[in-house]
């Protein structure tokens, strides 16, 4: 019955990049293998892995058909990594997924059914919950739901969490550059300014994610450079991709580029939360 279900769905290929993350690994699959839709692949790329995440994979892999795992001989990045699973994808819908965080089970049907009722959209995130390595649930972030918002919003705030994202196939052109490879961080901030070349993009109003915060999240790392990053692909966005910023979103570009210089690095990540969670109220 649920092969019969499922054949009459269109296919979604979720994207899962891995580098060394076999603490949560197995969640992760996990929350695709309990999706209450049917008709999904999931692509795994794992980027050699130095931990124990090849071998979690390889099992999820034998027991389940809908699993591909693909194995990297050379480390090259999670940009890389994830163009390369992309190529791979025969889905109707594209969706993207973290190896640390979890889908909930009603994720992919929603996301599903959005993207058939409204065929202007390229695209649909969903709000988060933040876990911490224990999965207790410690905060929200919520996004705004309405197309011309998050446009307006790009310029200074990244209004889509990447990993609820999921993209109509059939809107892309068919040598989509996805990732840009050379950017050592923020490459997800590029893809939404491509994908607004192509449609509206969207978010549910539904938690469909619980976002992992953990020691290791590479956000945290390199806060000031990864911030400069971001101001250099909005420009860019600007200049190739013909992005229109607002006044007001000009504005607070130009406020946060300069709080960020002024600011010392080990301030960055914790000013940054604390504005997510007083916008979340």
């Amino acid at each position: 019955m649920k092969a019969q279900k499922a054949s009459k769905q269109p296919l979604v290929s979720v994207i899962l990049p891995v580098y060394n993350t076999s603490r949560f690994l197995a969640q992760a699959i996990s929350s695709i293998l309990n999706q209450t839709y049917h008709n999904w692949e999931l692509i795994i790329i794992d980027d050699c892995s130095t931990d124990n995440s090849t071998k979690i994979a390889q099992n999820f892999a034998k027991q389940n058909p809908r699993i591909k795992l693909i194995k990297q001989k050379k480390h090259l990045g999670v940009g890389a990594v994830a163009n390369k699973a992309m190529k791979l994808a025969k889905g109707a819908y594209i969706a993207r997924m973290d190896a640390d965080d979890i889908s909930l089970p009603s994720r992919l049907a929603k996301q599903v059914s959005f993207l058939e009722k409204h065929q202007n959209l390229i695209g649909v995130g969903g709000q988060c919950q933040l876990i911490d390595s224990s999965n207790t649930v410690i905060g929200h972030k919520n996004f705004p739901t309405d197309p011309e918002e998050i446009k307006e919003m790009m310029f200074h705030y990244y209004p889509v969490q990447q990993p609820t994202f999921m993209v109509r196939a059939s809107k892309l052109p068919k040598h989509f550059e996805w990732y840009d490879e050379q950017l050592p961080s923020a490459e997800e901030h590029e893809l939404l300014f491509k994908f607004l070349q192509y449609g509206k993009v969207a978010n549910l109003p539904n938690v469909t994610l619980q976002y992992r915060m953990h020691e290791n999240n590479v956000s945290k790392q390199h806060p000031k450079r990864d911030f400069f990053n971001i101001f250099s692909i909005r420009l860019k966005a600007v200049k190739k991709y013909g992005y229109r910023p607002s006044f007001t979103g000009m504005l607070k570009n130009l406020a946060q580029l300069i709080i960020i210089a002024l600011l010392p690095e080990r301030l960055i990540f914790p000013l940054h939360n604390f504005a997510l969670k007083f916008r979340a109220h």
